[in-house]
């Protein structure tokens, strides 16, 4: 260590301003790497979350599907030309269901033993399907099922299936009707979704085995299995999640995934994942970590510049001067000065005692050459003074050294305060782009949030108004008290359906401050007792008794949103019917005060 301040000693005043200049950007170095690399992990972490939502929003259209499916499927296999196994009706009926629903590749039915008796397009009598997988499922658990990859034998066609049993009035198995959710339907969903460059969409079924890719490659094509290691992380206990990996096309990606089930205690028919390049995802972040480091560069340049420059003149020049003066009145020339301007400052200050030094001592010699001429037996008296003299210049020298120490102990501590003053600037810009970032996600978030939700409604709303249009129309005709007690029941069942989805609806309008109430006159009395009328049903099986009491002091026409009012006495007569095990439900409204 001393060796290497010996070699840093004998270092020009000019280097070791350089050096200094060097030792000051080093940290600015360190903090422009530390950043980025924060930022490299930032983008990580947006892209997960990105990449998260993207493939739960797949996985809801996936669910949509499915319900809507199931709607239509349980609505067929109500219909009397199915149950009596019917073919040229049911024919007619899948028909007309195929050509208002395109995106399904066949509608068709086929008896417990697999073989098909009617379809949406013309088929060769003899096809048997008792093979399939979803068939097999929906015989077995008497329940809507969905298979796995397959290419249809009517429709010639790879789709997804589902099913569906159909009932006798005898509640036996009669029949079993399928749609075929046509795999092309997905190039739709992905069309909605901007993804960045190098990104893939893999949809498999419970096999592992690929419905869908993209982008489409040879080695990745539908019917081809993923990697095992990948089917193993995605069909694990957790329902979603985010792994990294290589995938085929040789392209690293950060994967998210999710499980699609037809029901809670079901197992996933299908499984969803979205991937998004590494490289796309760094590539921001290193170009501004380089241009920090290019701007770091140049700066730091520019500053040894002017160092250099600055240096020269205010520094090495002047000090130049002085050395010279002091070779030349060390050899003998008494009458040497530094020609020097004598400044305040510590230069300045050197040249100044140096040249009354010089001058002090010129004087003092003349003046002891005149003494020694003059008077020889002088010269011990002559000696103390000039000795005298000399002992005050040492002094002044000394307190000349202290004074310039102490102005470089200064020097320093600016420097110091520079440079944390210099940080302190760089962390407040990292926390107000940090600051900046989380409340740009926070609001994606709730927008992709109140989006989602008006669009799940409407889109579930849509087969709900189907399911209560044909359950009017069966009304209409000629049925049994059965069958007729059955579309009642779909039908009140449906509107307490969309009564839920026009909640959702509220919340949504509620969270985003939309809500708008109505002024009209209703009867509060009459609203009750219907509230109590539509509770009844459904403590049927409960030891409950329902108690309507209207206060005398009731007006008979208030002024208000009859709709909400509604809405609040089903909630709270709603949640009194599911928690109440036996007794009494009162509503009891009357007036507080006037």
């Amino acid at each position: 260590m001393d060796s290497r301040f010996r070699i840093m000693r004998s270092w020009s005043f000019r280097g070791k301003l350089l050096l200094l200049l060097l030792i000051i950007f080093l940290p600015a170095f360190g903090i422009i790497v530390t950043s980025g690399l924060c930022h490299r992990r930032d983008e990580i972490r947006k892209a997960e979350n990105n990449a998260l939502l993207l493939v739960q929003s797949l996985a809801a259209q996936q669910e949509q599907i499915a319900t809507s499916t199931k709607v239509m499927l349980s609505t067929l296999a109500q219909f009397h030309e199915v149950r009596s196994l019917d073919s040229d009706a049911c024919n007619a009926i899948f028909s007309e269901m195929h050509n208002r629903y395109p995106f399904y590749s066949v509608i068709l039915a086929v008896t417990p033993d697999g073989n098909v008796f009617a379809a949406s397009s013309p088929f060769e009598r003899g096809i048997n399907l008792a093979d399939r997988k979803h068939i097999r499922d929906a015989i077995r658990t008497l329940d809507f099922s969905a298979g796995e990859y397959i290419v249809g034998r009517v429709s010639n066609l790879i789709s997804l299936n589902f099913t569906y049993p159909v009932f006798d009035e005898n509640n036996n198995l009669v029949a079993v009707v399928i749609a075929g959710f046509s795999l092309d339907e997905y190039v739709r969903f992905v069309s909605k979704v901007n993804l960045p460059e190098d990104s893939a969409i893999v949809i498999t079924d419970h096999r592992g085995v690929r419905l869908y890719r993209f982008p489409g490659k040879d080695a990745t094509a539908m019917g081809m299995p993923i990697p095992g290691d990948a089917f193993k992380l995605v069909s694990g206990d957790s329902e979603e999640g985010i792994y990294e990996t290589i995938a085929l096309d040789g392209i690293s990606r950060i994967y998210a995934f999710k499980q699609v089930r037809l029901n809670a205690h079901s197992p996933p028919y299908l499984y969803m994942l979205v991937g998004l390049a590494k490289s796309r995802i760094f590539h921001q972040a290193d170009i501004q970590m380089l241009w920090n480091l290019s701007i770091l560069g140049i700066a730091a340049f520019v500053a040894l510049f002017a160092a250099w420059i600055f240096g020269n003149f205010a520094f090495v020049r002047p000090i130049k001067h002085l050395v010279t003066a002091a070779k030349r009145f060390g050899s003998g020339e008494m009458s040497a000065r530094t020609c020097l301007p004598h400044t305040p400052n510590e230069i300045g200050l050197l040249a100044q005692s140096f040249d009354e030094m010089a001058s002090l001592v010129e004087t003092r010699s003349i003046e002891r050459e005149k003494a020694e001429a003059a008077l020889s037996g002088a010269y011990a008296v002559l000696e103390v003074r000039v000795q005298e003299r000399t002992a005050e210049l040492s002094i002044s020298n000394a307190n000349l050294k202290s004074e310039i120490s102490e102005r470089g102990r200064a020097e320093e501590t600016l420097r110091s305060v520079l440079a944390e003053l210099e940080i302190s600037n760089y962390q407040l810009k990292d926390a107000i782009t940090r600051a900046n970032d989380l409340a740009e996600q926070a609001g994606l978030a709730n927008t992709a949030k109140s989006e989602f939700l008006a669009r799940m409604s409407h889109e579930i709303r849509t087969p709900m108004n189907a399911v209560i249009g044909f359950a009017d129309m069966l009304l209409d005709t000629d049925l049994m008290e059965e069958q007729s007690d059955y579309t009642k029941t779909i039908k009140s069942s449906g509107e307490a359906l969309l009564e839920l989805i026009n909640d959702i609806l509220d919340f949504s309008k509620i969270e985003a401050s939309q809500m708008d109430l109505e002024s009209i006159e209703f009867n509060p009395e009459k609203v009750a007792y219907e509230v109590c009328e539509l509770i009844r049903p459904k403590i049927k099986d409960k030891p409950l008794e329902i108690i309507c009491r209207i206060g005398d002091d009731i007006p008979e026409c208030i002024k208000g949103d009859p709709g909400r009012f509604r809405q609040v006495l089903v909630n709270l007569m709603g949640n009194a019917a599911k928690f109440t095990a036996s007794g009494e439900i009162e509503l009891a409204i009357a007036v507080e005060e006037q």
